[in-house]
């Protein structure tokens, strides 16, 4: 109908509606999701729901079924789009930044505050124990004790867990309860041989538990760890 033309006075939508299905028969057949929100009336006197009716319903609940989990898909879809967009840019950020880096001494600090940025946490520290002597004195050639070096050394793999002791913690000067989370990263040659570590701490897990989380470190380490290699040559 013209969108400036006035309907007649007597214009009934019921008997349009009528006449129309009345001359198209076949209108539901194209439009099943009209279909699925059409009540038909009961057939039983006795008020009991019909056999149509039952099946109407078990219709509209698996339609309903159909399209929440449709619609979660695209939700989940959507999420791990921006999540490998976050991680992809991150990881391309830190490559940019090491290969800009002019000065072998600025390698570790700016791998700290990329991982920092990263996780959204402001305590961490990377620790060097071989490095060239040129970089003595530096924040990162500052030594943990031979006990905790020992330990990290035997590391295979980062943890991610609680933090249930102090020694962490006074790393940073601050409360154990500041230093829950915890992410400790070993500092791997090629050969398998550590050199160092990477630590973060949170108040809690969460934030190194995440998928995205595991992504972005299986990207990220290893960059890291080819850059600081340059500084034990």
């Amino acid at each position: 109908m013209p969108e400036n033309s006035a309907l007649p006075v007597d214009f009934n939508p019921d008997d349009f509606v009528a006449e129309y299905l009345k001359c198209h028969p076949h209108y539901f057949s194209h439009r099943p999701d009209i279909f699925c929100k059409v009540i038909p009336p009961r057939q039983n006197r006795e008020g009991t729901r019909s056999l149509l009716e039952c099946q109407n319903e078990v219709l509209r609940s698996s339609l309903t079924t159909y399209e929440l989990r449709e619609e979660e898909l695209r939700q989940r879809e959507k999420e791990l789009k921006t999540q490998r967009l976050e991680f992809s840019s991150a990881i391309l950020d830190l490559a940019i930044a090491l290969v800009s880096i002019s000065k072998d001494y600025m390698i570790p600090e700016t791998i700290l505050e990329h991982f920092k940025k990263f996780f959204g946490v402001d305590k961490g520290v990377i620790r060097l124990w071989i490095y060239r002597s040129e970089f003595a004195g530096q924040p990162f050639t500052e030594p943990f004790s031979d006990e905790v070096e020992s330990e990290i050394s035997d590391m295979t793999d980062p943890f991610i867990g609680e933090n249930s002791g102090s020694e962490i913690a006074s790393w940073f000067g601050v409360p154990e309860d500041e230093t829950k989370g915890v992410l400790l990263i070993p500092i791997q040659a090629p050969n398998g041989f550590t050199f160092g570590a990477i630590c973060l701490t949170s108040k809690e897990i969460k934030p190194f538990k995440t998928q995205k989380a595991k992504d972005f470190l299986s990207q990220a380490i290893p960059l890291a760890q080819a850059a600081l290699l340059r500084l034990t040559r």
